[in-house]
């Protein structure tokens, strides 16, 4: 009887651990399921709808991300994609209004640009370099700009509806390779542009000395 009750003992022993490691491993497998789908889907809340139907959302094929946006009356899809696993380079959202969806992407330092996705299916994709501010309620974007045969920076104000310009020359700091680095701040309120540029600077014994240009313009585009 003795070696039966042994016999016994043993298989009651390895069956216990066998169990054991089965539950081990489906808890294993549960916990790499969820972190696989966590990693997939990391995009899925950068997306939005609104309650006038209007939506943003992202979505991967392969390595390539897709930008899918609309309304109610249309939806589409982006001609231009993305790596799935590089967000910093991903256009997300900078601002929106009931006409257009504006996403901002970066591209180097300093490099930056702007996504204007029009909420009219009859208008087109835009892209704008070195935006600094939009006009939620007068549809205005404003941006640093360059002519190259005239060697001049200016800010442009541009009335994405209506498509008309204006042009806001400063005077360029040539000590700055960037001349966006010229640009100590800018606000756009209530239709009036405030711009103060850095016309000069000096570090002398340590100090920074700066001296500004200041331009108030009323863009009435």
């Amino acid at each position: 009887m003795k070696p039966i009750f042994l016999l016994l003992l043993l298989l009651g022993f390895l069956s216990c651990t066998s169990l054991e490691n089965e539950n081990s491993k489906n808890s294993e497998a549960q916990v790499s399921s969820e972190s696989e789908t966590e990693e997939e889907h990391w995009y899925s809340d950068r997306g939005f709808e609104n309650e006038d139907g209007s939506y943003l959302k992202y979505f991967c094929q392969g390595e390539n991300m897709f930008i899918e946006y609309g309304n109610t009356n249309f939806k589409r899809i982006l001609k231009d994609t993305f790596y799935c696993n590089e967000y910093p380079s991903l256009p997300r959202l900078w601002s929106q209004n009931e006409n257009f969806i504006c996403l901002r992407f970066g591209c180097g330092s300093p490099c930056w640009g702007s996504l204007i996705l029009p909420l009219n299916e009859n208008d087109t994709v835009e892209s704008y370099m070195f935006q600094y501010s939009f006009d939620e309620k007068r549809n205005i974007l404003i941006y640093l700009d360059y002519e190259e045969e005239q060697e001049k920076h200016f800010i442009v104000a541009k009335n994405l509806k209506s498509k008309q310009t204006e042009a806001i020359y400063f005077e360029p700091c040539f000590n700055f390779g960037f001349m966006g680095n010229c640009i100590d701040s800018l606000n756009l309120e209530n239709g009036v542009l405030y711009l103060q540029t850095i016309k000069n600077e000096e570090i002398t014994e340590g100090l920074n000395s700066k001296e500004f240009n200041i331009i108030r313009r009323e863009i009435k585009i």
